[in-house]
Formats: structure tokens, sequence, C-alpha cells
């Protein structure tokens, strides 16, 4: 016999915002050629550990990066987790990760070509609330 307390509950959760020229940071992805993508920095925050995904829905094609502590946008692969670009044949990101509870996470959106901006909404589901902070505190290279 199946007990609703045996079912897993999970929690949506959402944030919106838009990549923009005047209002977002920008990096270059490739070291060899640099073009400009804006991008913003998201402190995810939860509770609880668990299962979660994040995923998209956006007027242009997004990127997610998720990061473990920090972001060093000057070596995109350092603390790098997980990435993913919905690209040609599913237009959003999807990222799935099993987040840990009193750990900083980082989720990066940016777009998947150069010189893009557009609105993003971001939405989490997972076993409690996951919280979404703006951030430009994780931003600058961390010393070891």
């Amino acid at each position: 016999m199946l007990y609703l307390a045996d079912i897993p509950l999970v929690i949506r959760s959402a944030y919106s915002s838009a990549l923009s020229v005047n209002n977002s940071q920008v990096y270059g992805r490739d070291k060899c050629i640099w073009e400009n993508y804006y991008y913003e920095a998201i402190q995810i925050n939860i509770i609880k550990s668990g299962s979660y995904t994040f995923s998209s829905n956006s007027s242009m094609i997004p990127y997610g990066y998720l990061y473990r502590d920090y972001f060093n946008q000057f070596n995109i692969s350092e603390n790098l987790l997980f990435e993913n670009c919905g690209g040609c044949h599913h237009r959003d990101f999807k990222l799935l990760a099993y987040l840990h509870s009193n750990t900083t996470y980082i989720l990066i959106v940016t777009t998947f070509e150069s010189n893009v901006a557009g609105s993003v909404e971001i939405f989490a589901s997972g076993p409690t609330i996951v919280t979404f902070n703006r951030t430009s505190k994780f931003l600058q290279y961390v010393n070891k």
C-alpha cells in the first residue's frame, strides 16, 4: 500500500530577470576570441540537502552554469559543477544536481550567443524552497 507520506514532496520556486546591455555583467567565454556575453550571477540558497532541478524559460537561448562556492569570471571552469544550454533543439536549459545544505552555490545565467539580451525566468524544484539572490559578491577571483 502506498501512503501519502511515501511520495516525495516537490516544491517549486521561481526567479525572473533580464539580461541587458545596461544592467548586466559581461564576460568572455572563449579565451582566444573576446566576445561579450551578458550574464547574471544568482546565489542559490537551500535549507535541505537533496536533488534539485533548475530550468529556464526565456525570450533568448539561455545558458546555465552551476558553481560551488564562487564564480571566477576569468576562469569559468573553476568550481564548475554543471552546465547546460538548450541549444538547437531545446530552447531552454535544464540542470539536475544533488545540492547540500549550508553550501554556497552560484547559478550563472547567460546566453548561448554573444551580444544577446532578453528576459529569463528560472524555475527550481526540489525537496524545499529555493531562494535566489542576485549577487556580485562572488564574481571576483578568490585566492585559495
